[in-house]
């Protein structure tokens, strides 16, 4: 009898959180700037054929949110790097992997503002090895230093608001960790491409991701995964 009355309790919490999670999510303002077009998603294909084997460029039941900062001064310059749909020679070392651009599925400003560029349903390109089953979320800012308390906070609701849409979601890094083969997420990791060479990445930093793991469990009481 105490058994079930706790279980009940317990159930009557966790639908609680996820009904708070849910109306927040509905209410979180973001500004949509699609990045899409024919030309694009062409190019998407070809990435995700050759770098993951797929047939498509949709994310299915993705598993995991990567943290990335710009390492461009300011929300102008971002958003003009990822505007064209195939990268630009001076990107060479990445364009010799595919003709689709830098791009990533949310972008926030240095004041919190939370930009979409792309469907969470549709793959970019933002993390290699993980873009088939990761969406992106770019911080603007010329180094990890100069990240804001408004961005640590933007990406908190962002992600809890994603996990809303997508239950699927289980991990939450940053671009510095995912090549870190001793986390769970490596599991997703693909590479198709034989002339594929891991890059060494320090976005967004540790302090950055820390903040934002913390802040999920602390404000909406969710813990992903590394």
């Amino acid at each position: 009898m105490l058994y079930t009355v706790f279980m009940s309790y317990v159930h009557i919490i966790i639908v609680t959180i996820f009904w708070s999670i849910a109306s927040f999510v509905q209410a979180l303002p973001i500004i949509q700037v699609s990045t899409l077009s024919n030309e694009r998603i062409t190019y998407t294909k070809e990435y995700a054929s050759r770098h993951y084997g797929l047939n498509h460029y949709h994310i299915i039941q993705p598993k995991i949110i990567v943290l990335h900062s710009s390492s461009l001064p300011s929300l102008k310059t971002t958003m003009n790097a990822y505007k064209a749909a195939e990268i630009p020679d001076l990107l060479e070392k990445l364009k010799k992997f595919g003709k689709l651009n830098l791009s990533s599925h949310f972008v926030v400003d240095r004041n919190g503002t939370i930009y979409q560029l792309t469907p969470t349903s549709i793959i970019a390109r933002h993390t290699m090895g993980l873009n088939h089953t990761a969406i992106g979320i770019t911080n603007v800012a010329r180094n990890n230093e100069l990240l804001t308390d408004d961005q640590v906070q933007a990406n908190i609701d962002l992600v809890a608001y994603i996990k809303g849409m997508h239950p699927s979601i289980k991990h939450v890094i940053g671009n510095i960790e995912y090549m870190n083969r001793n986390y769970a997420h490596y599991q997703y990791f693909i590479s198709k491409d034989p002339a594929f060479q891991p890059m060494i990445r320090i976005d967004p930093g540790w302090k950055f991701v820390n903040q934002v793991r913390k802040g999920l469990f602390e404000q909406y009481g969710l813990k992903f995964k590394k």
